[in-house]
C-alpha cells in the first residue's frame, strides 16, 4: 500500500494541511485525517482525503498496522507558542510507535532531529518523503 500522513487533532489552521492538498500520485502518500470534530477552515482537501471516526485509536491502529505512517505534527512559524509547542499527536504517536513530520525550526522539530523519530518537513516534494518512507529509513524512525 502506498505510504500515509495522519493528521490528528481539534486545530486546522497553522497546521501546513495546504501541504498535503496535491493529488496522492503527485505527494506519494495517502492522507487520513482525524479532525476530531473540526472544520477545515480555508482549506480545499485533496479529493483523495479519507476522513476518520472521532473517537479514532482503533481506527488509526488498523490504518498504521496496513502501510508505513507518519504523523503530521507540522505547525507555521508564525508564533513562539507554535515554535514551542507539543502537541498531544507527538505523544499520540510515539505511544504507537509511528514516526513523525515536523517543521524545521520548532521544537518538535528538534527532538525529531535530536533522537531520530521521523523527518523534517522541508522544500523537499512529499512524493521524495514517500520514497525514503517506502526504503530503511522508515524502521530506523519506528526503532528510535
Amino acid at each position: 500500500a502506498r505510504p500515509g500522513l495522519v493528521y490528528v487533532g481539534m486545530a486546522t489552521r497553522g497546521r501546513l494541511l495546504q501541504r498535503l492538498a496535491a493529488p496522492a500520485e503527485a505527494r506519494g502518500f495517502d492522507v487520513r485525517l482525524y479532525l476530531l470534530g473540526a472544520p477545515l477552515a480555508d482549506l480545499s482537501p485533496g479529493g483523495d482525503w479519507t476522513f476518520g471516526p472521532i473517537d479514532y485509536e482503533a481506527d488509526l491502529l488498523a490504518w498504521a498496522r496496513a502501510r508505513r505512517c507518519l504523523m503530521w505534527c507540522c505547525l507555521e512559524q508564525r508564533s513562539l507558542s507554535y515554535e514551542l509547542a507539543t502537541p498531544n499527536k507527538l505523544f499520540q504517536a510515539l505511544a504507537v510507535g509511528l514516526p513523525v513530520v515536523a517543521s524545521r525550526g520548532t521544537y518538535v522539530g528538534e527532538l525529531v532531529a535530536t533522537h531520530g523519530i521521523g523527518v523534517l518537513l522541508d522544500d523537499e516534494p512529499l512524493a521524495a518523503l514517500a520514497r525514503r518512507v517506502q526504503g530503511e529509513s522508515y524502521g530506523h524512525w519506528v526503532e528510535a
